[in-house]
């Protein structure tokens, strides 16, 4: 069975979990933290601390009402408020998309998040769990790290519809990345989520 002992002297593993929202990816990778010490990454973190820079409000706030179910598709009055808002007010999600979409990708490149994530890799285990099925975002992390495992993640009654993200697609698979990453489908059953890490401890050890 796999250890902490094990992750430890894996170098840089990452661990991708790609699913639809809500589907219970965070739990599973709050438990991979508990129990095999892995590392929780978010390609969003950075996404997040531009927003709040280029709205001027907190970058604890900002994620806060930006990752709550209750606040993150309100407008809120800070928003329209603020100089450099657009519109007549936006959500925390509007706000990221436009930040992400109009402001950053553009002037920095659709790998941007990836490259700012890939700086934040540990030694041992890391665990992503708001992977989008993007490449190019992917990429900068698979390249920096020794190994990659796409886990994509499927639920009964979970769906990306209405959503951005998307599952990776294996016919779009960058020709750099097809030697350096594991992609496997894991279907969730109804609270038993440590079926799913131990699915994931085998590809592990594999």
């Amino acid at each position: 069975m796999l250890c902490v002992r094990d992750v430890l002297t894996m170098g840089k593993t990452v661990v991708i979990l790609n699913s639809p929202p809500y589907s219970g990816k965070d739990t599973i990778a709050n438990l991979m933290a508990e129990e095999l010490q892995a590392s929780k990454q978010e390609f969003k973190e950075a996404l997040y601390e531009e927003t709040a820079k280029h709205y001027e409000v907190n970058v604890h706030y900002f994620t806060f009402i930006a990752t709550s179910r209750k606040y993150k598709d309100n407008l809120l009055s800070v928003f329209s408020k603020k100089p450099k808002s657009f519109g007549f007010g936006v959500t925390p999600r509007d706000a990221l998309i436009h930040v992400s979409e109009d402001i950053i990708k553009p002037r920095h490149g659709a790998d941007y998040f990836g490259k700012r994530a890939a700086e934040k890799l540990t030694e041992g285990l890391n665990v992503f769990s708001d992977g989008g099925g993007w490449w190019n975002e992917l990429t900068p992390v698979s390249m920096a790290a020794d190994k990659t495992i796409i886990c994509r993640l499927y639920r009964h009654g979970f769906t990306f519809d209405g959503d951005s993200r998307q599952y990776y697609d294996t016919d779009t698979l960058p020709d750099s990345l097809k030697d350096s990453i594991t992609i496997c489908d894991i279907h969730l059953e109804d609270g038993k989520p440590q079926a799913a890490i131990d699915s994931i401890k085998i590809l592990l050890r594999s």
